[in-house]
C-alpha cells in the first residue's frame, strides 16, 4: 500500500512541476518571434548579480499610460499591450481610442497603449499592474506595468561587459504566444547573439 502512496505523491509532484513550467514551455514551442529595440539595461545588484534589467525603446511606462484619464487600474490587474511592426522591430500600437463616458465632450478623445480586454486578431503582450501607492484597489495614477521579459539572466562576466556595449545596436528576440505571454530568448548585439 505504501508503494502506491509514494507513486501517487510522485505523480502529483510531477504534475505540479509541469503546471509551473508549462506556460513558458508552450510559449517557446508555439510562440511568434518578435524583436524589440533595447534602449537601456542595468544590473540587478539587489538580488541576482547575473541579471540585467532591460528597458525598451518606445516602450517606457509613460508611453504606456499616456492620458489614462478616467480608467481605474488596480494591483495585479492584467492588461493587454497591442503591438505593431515598425520595420524590423515591434513598437506599442497607439492608434485606438479609450471608450469615453457619455458626459465627456467629443473633442480630444484620449488615447492609450493598453487595453483591459483581450485584443482580437493582433499581436499583443500581457502585463501586470503594480502600484506605487499602498492601495490594492485603485492605483490612482501611481501605476507601473510589469512584464515577464524585462529581466535577462547572463553570466557574471557578461554583466560587466554590458557597459562596453552602450553605443551598439542591441535588440531583444522574444517569443509571444496567442495569450500574450512572452519569453525573452536572446539578445542580439550588432547582428550577433550575445553573450
Amino acid at each position: 500500500m505504501s508503494f502506491y502512496r509514494l507513486l501517487g505523491a510522485a505523480v502529483a509532484q510531477l504534475f505540479l512541476i509541469f503546471l509551473i513550467i508549462s506556460p513558458e514551455l508552450i510559449t517557446r514551442m508555439t510562440g511568434r518571434e518578435i524583436t524589440l529595440k533595447v534602449s537601456k539595461a542595468f544590473p540587478d545588484d539587489s538580488f541576482v548579480r547575473s541579471c540585467l534589467n532591460l528597458e525598451f525603446e518606445l516602450w517606457d511606462n509613460d508611453s504606456l499610460k499616456t492620458e489614462i484619464g478616467y480608467i481605474s487600474l488596480y494591483l495585479d490587474q492584467k492588461v493587454f499591450i497591442p503591438l505593431q511592426q515598425k520595420e524590423e522591430v515591434w513598437v506599442l500600437k497607439k492608434d485606438f481610442q479609450i471608450e469615453k463616458p457619455e458626459e465627456e465632450e467629443e473633442d480630444g478623445v484620449p488615447k492609450r497603449s493598453f487595453q483591459i480586454e483581450k485584443p482580437k486578431g493582433e499581436v499583443f503582450v500581457t502585463a501586470k499592474v503594480s502600484c506605487w501607492t499602498y492601495s490594492t484597489k485603485d492605483c490612482r495614477r501611481g501605476e507601473k506595468f510589469i512584464f515577464d521579459f524585462e529581466n535577462y539572466f547572463v553570466p557574471d562576466w557578461a554583466v560587466k561587459e554590458w557597459f562596453s556595449l552602450k553605443d551598439k545596436d542591441v535588440k531583444a528576440k522574444l517569443l509571444v504566444d496567442k495569450s500574450g505571454h512572452a519569453v525573452l530568448v536572446k539578445l542580439i548585439v550588432d547582428g550577433s547573439p550575445w553573450p
